[in-house]
């Protein structure tokens, strides 16, 4: 999704929301892959918790090393002057 936020003169800001649900070291890579990145990011929300699944009694449990994780964030491109 993208949302109108303040930016600088300058920068083009586009920002996003992703939910997504994976291992703890999947996130991990996640997260790194996003701070590999040659743009600026800003970070609004993060959240990680433990997904549920439901066993054969209908009770929730935790799920074996899964994860539910919600982050908005804005990437941050320079204008290109013509």
């Amino acid at each position: 999704s993208d949302a109108n936020k303040f930016s600088l003169p300058g920068l083009i800001e586009t920002t996003f929301t992703v939910e997504l649900e994976a291992s703890y070291i999947q996130l991990g890579q996640f997260i790194s892959d996003l701070e590999s990145l040659d743009n600026i990011l800003k970070i609004h929300s993060f959240d990680i918790s433990p997904t549920q699944a439901a066993t054969k009694d209908k009770e929730k449990v935790a799920g074996p090393n899964r994860y539910k994780m919600s982050i908005e964030l804005s990437i941050f491109k320079v204008k290109k002057e013509v």
